[in-house]
C-alpha cells in the first residue's frame, strides 16, 4: 500500500510539472539566468584596463564589448541556442584611495536560434542599466593626506550600487542598491550593509509574476570578522525581507478557476565559518547557515483530480545550508591548483517545487527548504538552486604553456561534480523519484588572455542525470563560448 500511495503521488506530481509548459520555460529561463549569473560574478572586473587604485590622484575611464555564444539542454530535451552580445563602459575617478567615485553600465542584447526563445518574443534587449554605481569613503586615507595624522583603526563607507559578496556567497553574492560600512580595529572588523536588490535580479522563485525583470528583496545585516593565528573566522545575521507584493490569479491546467496567490517571503539568515590557509598551500573557506523567518504557504491543493484553491498561510522557516571549500597549490611552473568542495541545503518533503510559492510549503507546516539568492558553483548544464542539494566537487585547473609568450595567459581546468538529494523525499526544482542520487556532471573550462585587450573564455558541461530524475535520462549539454574586446 505505501509504495502504491508513493507511486500515485509521484504521477500527480508529474502530471502537474508536465501539464504547466508556461511555468516550465520560466524554470528552465531562471537556471539559464543562473548559469550566466556565475560567469558574471567570476569575471566581474576582469577585463577593465589602468593600473591599480594606488595612493594618487587617479582618473580612469573605458570599455569593453562582449561576444558570447551559447548552447544548452533543458530537461525535456529541447536545446537553446543564441547569442549575447554586450557594450559596457565605465569611469573611475580616486582620490588618494580616500574618496572614489564608479560608475558601470551595459547594453546587452540577446538572439536566439527559430523557436528558441524562453518567452516566444524571440530576440531582445536585456535590460540596458546602470550596472554599478557607487561612492567609496576611507576615513583614514582622508585623514593621512589632508591632516598627516595616521590613525590605528579604519572606517570605510560605501554607498550606491555594487556587488556585496560575503563568504563563500551562500546568502549575499547580489547586487545591492544601499550602503556598506567597514570598521576596522585591530583584530576586528565589523561590516553593516542594507540595501534593495535592483529589479533585474532574477528571483529563486519563478511562479511569482515577473520574477525575472522586476524583483526587490531587501537585506540587512552585520558580520564581525577577527584575525586569529592567520584564521579569519565570522559570523554574520543577515534579514531579508520581500518587498515585490505580488499578487496573481494563476491560469493552470486542471484548475477549474484561476488559482489566487498571495508572495511574501522573509528570512533570516544566522551564519558562522571561517577562511584561511593551513600551509602555504593549503587554503580553505567554511560557511554554515541557519534560515529562520516566515513565508507564504501554496495556494491549492489536489481534490476529485483538479486543482482547487485554498486559503494561504504564514508559516515559520527551519533550514539549513553549508558550504565548504579547499584549495591546493602545487606550486610547480603551471600554477597548478587542486580543489574540493562539498555543499549542502535542506529541503522539504511536504513542497512539490522547493524554491516556488505556487506549489510550496503545504499550509500550517514549517518550511524546511533553504532558499536565497546566494550564488554558488553548482556546475554549468544541470546547475541546480542551493535548496535540497548536496554537491561534491572536484576541480583542477593549470596554465599548460607558461613560457610561450602566446601561450602564457592561457588557463584550462575541469570540474567534476556529483548531486545528491538532502532529503530524498523532498522535491528540487523538477521533478524527481523519492531517491538521493540527482546524476554527475564533468566540466571543462578555458581562460585566454590573448593580448591586453582581448580575452577568449569557453565552458562545457554534460550534465548525466540518475535514476532519481524522472523527465529523461539523456545527456543535457551546456556550451558557452565568448570573446571580449577592452578599449
Amino acid at each position: 500500500m505505501k509504495g502504491a500511495l508513493m507511486r500515485v503521488a509521484i504521477a500527480v506530481l508529474a502530471v502537474f510539472c508536465f501539464c504547466l509548459p508556461a511555468a516550465a520555460q520560466t524554470e528552465e529561463q531562471q537556471r539559464f539566468e543562473r548559469q550566466l549569473e556565475q560567469f558574471r560574478l567570476e569575471s566581474r572586473l576582469q577585463n577593465e584596463k589602468g593600473a591599480p587604485i594606488g595612493q594618487q590622484v587617479l582618473f580612469q575611464y573605458g570599455g569593453y564589448a562582449t561576444f558570447d555564444y551559447f548552447s544548452f539542454d533543458d530537461r525535456f530535451k529541447d536545446n537553446h541556442g543564441g547569442t549575447e552580445s554586450a557594450l559596457i563602459g565605465y569611469a573611475r575617478a580616486n582620490f588618494y584611495d580616500a574618496q572614489e567615485f564608479f560608475v558601470r553600465a551595459k547594453a546587452e542584447y540577446r538572439t536566439f536560434n527559430p523557436g528558441d526563445s524562453f518567452n516566444g518574443k524571440g530576440d531582445q534587449w536585456v535590460y540596458p542599466v546602470l550596472e554599478i554605481a557607487y561612492y567609496r569613503f576611507d576615513l583614514k586615507n582622508q585623514l593621512a593626506r589632508n591632516e598627516g595624522t595616521l590613525i590605528d583603526w579604519d572606517f570605510t563607507f560605501k554607498g550606491g550600487r555594487d556587488l556585496v559578496y560575503w563568504a563563500n556567497g551562500l546568502v549575499l553574492s547580489q547586487l545591492l542598491d544601499g550602503g556598506v560600512i567597514d570598521v576596522n580595529a585591530g583584530r576586528f572588523t565589523i561590516e553593516g550593509v542594507g540595501g534593495i536588490t535592483p529589479g533585474h535580479t532574477v528571483d529563486f522563485d519563478s511562479s511569482r509574476p515577473y520574477f525575472d525583470n522586476d524583483t526587490h528583496r531587501g537585506f540587512f545585516g552585520g558580520m564581525i570578522q577577527t584575525q586569529f593565528l592567520g584564521q579569519r573566522p565570522f559570523v554574520y545575521g543577515v534579514a531579508e525581507r520581500d518587498y515585490n507584493d505580488d499578487i496573481a490569479r494563476l491560469n493552470v491546467s486542471g484548475a477549474a478557476s484561476p488559482i489566487l496567490t498571495h508572495f511574501g517571503y522573509n528570512a533570516d539568515y544566522i551564519g558562522a565559518g571561517s577562511t584561511g590557509a593551513v600551509s602555504d598551500q593549503l587554503s580553505y573557506a567554511l560557511e554554515i547557515v541557519y534560515e529562520g523567518g516566515n513565508n507564504l504557504s501554496n495556494s491549492f491543493k489536489v481534490s476529485g483530480g483538479s486543482l482547487v484553491g485554498v486559503p494561504q498561510t504564514r508559516d515559520n522557516i527551519h533550514a539549513y545550508a553549508g558550504d565548504l571549500r579547499i584549495d591546493y597549490a602545487v606550486l610547480d611552473p603551471y600554477r597548478t591548483r587542486l580543489s574540493f568542495e562539498a555543499l549542502t541545503s535542506s529541503g522539504d518533503s511536504d513542497r512539490l517545487v522547493t524554491n516556488n510559492t505556487f506549489g510550496g510549503n503545504k499550509p500550517h507546516t514549517p518550511d524546511l527548504a533553504f532558499n536565497t539568492l546566494g550564488i554558488v558553483n553548482t556546475g554549468l548544464s544541470f546547475s541546480p538552486g542551493i535548496s535540497n542539494i548536496t554537491l561534491f566537487r572536484m576541480g583542477a585547473s593549470t596554465f599548460p604553456a607558461p613560457q610561450a609568450s602566446a601561450l602564457r595567459r592561457l588557463q584550462v581546468g575541469a570540474d567534476f561534480f556529483v548531486y545528491l538529494k538532502s532529503d530524498a523525499r523532498a522535491p528540487i526544482e523538477e521533478p524527481t523519484l523519492n531517491r538521493h542520487f540527482l546524476g554527475v556532471e564533468p566540466d571543462i573550462y578555458l581562460n585566454w588572455r590573448v593580448t591586453s585587450d582581448v580575452t577568449l573564455v569557453a565552458r562545457y558541461g554534460a550534465f548525466l542525470p540518475g535514476q532519481s530524475i524522472l523527465s529523461t535520462h539523456a545527456v543535457r549539454q551546456f556550451l558557452f563560448t565568448g570573446v571580449s574586446f577592452a578599449f
